[in-house]
This record gives C-alpha cells, structure tokens and sequence, in this order.
C-alpha cells in the first residue's frame, strides 16, 4: 500500500476592512468573519500510512497572535469535536493526537477575532489497514534475464530486514527496491550473491524490492525479519 500524505498550507492574510475568500487547487478556503491579525498556519499529518482507527499524531505550525483551536468533525453527531487549542501569541509547531475513521476526516482551524470565530477546513483519508498480513512473495520470471521481485507488507510499522540469495554463478545487473537500502553485511556477497536490505516501513506499506540478473539457475530462500521474528519468507526456486 502506498503512502498516502497530505499536507496543507494556509496562508491567511485578511485586513480588518475586507474579507477574502482564498482558493486552493486541493482546499476552497472561505474567511466568514473579518480578523485584525495576520496569521499562516500548516496543518501536517504522520508520515507514511494513515491508518483508521489507529491514534496518529498531527502538527499544527502556526503564527499568530490570536487564540486557535483545531476541531475535527464528529459525523454521528453532526458536531464538532475540539482536538487542540492554544492560547493567544503562538509560534511553532503543536502536536496532537487523533483518531481517523476510515474515509474522509474533516477538520477545521479556527482563529478568534473581534468576539468571533473564523473557519477553514480541509480534510484527510483514513486507510482501512486490517486487511493486510505480515507477508513476503516472489514473482520469479526465468528467462536468458531472469527477473525475481519480491513484494512485502507488515501489520505494523517498524525495521525490517529481508535477505535472500541467487544461485551460484549469477550476475546482478540491476537491483532496486522503492523503500528499502541494499547494505553490505557480512553474509552478503559470495558466490550465491546474497543481498541484504534494510529500512523503516509503514503498517500495510507495499514494500517491493526488484533484482535483474544473468546467469545462475534460479533463486534461493529469503527472509523478511525485524529482530528475531520471522514476518515473511520465500522459498528456493529453480529454472529448470
């Protein structure tokens, strides 16, 4: 599963003699009440997956001198729920924590002004991540190039570590993975061409690592471990 991340940036300029409505190619920002200080806000969520029904931590990066709070939409109440407030005079990043639902989460900062409040919204998506599994599969293709990608998921995020090696006598021409580095390590190399990758991953993140090689007569066993626990492996497979 990709990383799904959203990032928004407001940034909110409005005179105490106009009101201006601001539009964004992903938010319509509306300012409903006038407010007599400048403010810029960025609302930033977790890096990686975001997970439904998982606590995820969220920032606010704000500058203003006015009173905020970050309220998130409570769909079976038709309401609104406060998330985070801060008093006036705030520089920086505040952090809070929020449970998603699966779909569109709404949530909105609001910034007091002259006894009232002044609204804007955005919206993220929670990911239903219960369906993946702790898993590491290989699609082997033998041909005068032989191409082995191995694909792996984790029910939790964290370090992982997945090695495996080819036959005797392969070649790597071209070896790549969209998360994980190749290191060298002391049971890599030799003449079965073990590789090694490491790195974080995201829970239900899609992890693939792609190796091209010649020569050789297929592949051998590969592990996917974070510690001592086993999360995934692949057996040997053979061309012929």
């Amino acid at each position: 599963m990709k990383k799904l991340t959203y990032l928004l940036f407001l940034a909110i300029g409005v005179t105490a003699c106009s009101v201006e409505s601001i539009d964004s190619t992903e938010n319509l920002l509306t300012a409903d009440m006038k407010f007599k200080s400048q403010s810029s806000v960025t609302i930033t969520p977790p890096d990686g997956v975001l997970c439904a029904g998982e606590e995820l931590t969220f920032s606010v990066s704000v500058t203003t001198d006015k009173q905020f709070q970050v309220q998130m939409l409570n769909d079976d109440l038709a309401d609104w729920d406060q998330v985070h407030q801060e008093s006036q005079g705030q520089t920086g990043s505040k952090y809070f924590n929020v449970i998603l639902a699966e779909g569109e989460n709404t949530f909105r900062y609001t910034n007091q002004s002259g006894g009232g409040w002044t609204y804007y919204s955005t919206t993220f998506t929670g990911i239903d991540c219960s369906d993946c599994d702790n898993s590491l599969v290989v699609d082997f293709v033998c041909e005068e190039t032989k191409t082995a990608t191995f694909t792996f998921t984790a029910v939790e995020a964290g370090p992982i570590v997945i090695q495996g090696g080819l036959s005797a006598n392969a070649e790597i021409t071209s070896q790549n993975s969209n998360v994980l580095e190749s290191v060298w390590h002391q049971s890599t190399g030799g003449p079965s061409s073990v590789t090694r990758w490491v790195g974080e991953v995201d829970a239900c993140e899609e992890v693939t690592i792609t190796i091209i090689f010649t020569g050789g007569n297929g592949i051998g066993e590969w592990t996917a471990k974070r510690g001592e626990d086993l999360l995934g492996s692949t057996d040997a497979q053979e061309c012929n």
